[in-house]
């Protein structure tokens, strides 16, 4: 189930949330199907992103965070995530 898997699963991500590395991210975006390494539930990324999101809408109006650096983006996306364990 995704709520025993969600600990491992976001923590797993939060340690290769800077990779660049296709492999690594298709094992958090892609279905079943579509990965070789299948250690966390399909998709899981895309429930995570939903969840990491509301509070940083919260906090910030939409066409701020579009704008926000990379930097910036990764940062703040980073303390979300944290905050989601």
């Amino acid at each position: 189930s995704v709520d025993a898997a969600w600990r491992p699963a976001l923590d797993a991500l939060l340690d290769c949330l800077e990779s660049t590395d296709v492999r690594q991210l298709q094992r958090f975006f892609w279905p079943d199907w579509g990965r070789a390494d299948r250690d966390v539930p399909e998709r899981i990324a895309y429930l995570v992103a939903a969840r990491a999101m509301e509070p940083l809408l919260d906090a910030h109006p939409i066409d701020a965070i579009v704008r926000w650096p990379a930097e910036q983006a990764l940062r703040e996306v980073r303390v979300a995530l944290e905050a989601l364990r």
